[in-house]
């Protein structure tokens, strides 16, 4: 869905704000830290949508061609259901994550 790929480029974004968060730890210290670290949580609850998004499309084609074939697809149904429970899970964390990155970031001003 289009908020599956915004957040996915939202991942992206963060990750390059982790990296570039790098680069003031040594003169910022503890609060670049802080802020390094809300920004890998957030970029890893991101990664874990996209991973269950990901597998569950891979799962829906994988499960559209044992039906071509024939074949009991009921499996491929009950693991799909578990990545997109697993997308919503990771997706209903985003908003905390986040405001906690926020608080971190105060610092820069």
């Amino acid at each position: 869905s289009n908020r599956d790929e915004e957040l996915h480029d939202a991942r992206k974004a963060y990750k390059r704000a982790r990296y570039a968060v790098e680069v003031l730890r040594p003169v910022d210290g503890r609060p670049a830290q802080r802020l390094r670290k809300r920004l890998g949580d957030l970029q890893d609850t991101l990664g874990a949508h996209q991973d269950a998004v990901v597998t569950a499309a891979l799962l829906r084609r994988q499960a559209m061609r044992a039906y071509a074939d024939g074949e009991n697809t009921f499996t491929y149904g009950l693991l799909a259901a578990r990545q997109q429970q697993a997308a919503a899970r990771s997706r209903s964390q985003v908003d905390r994550v986040r405001k906690d990155a926020r608080k971190a970031r105060r610092w820069l001003g």
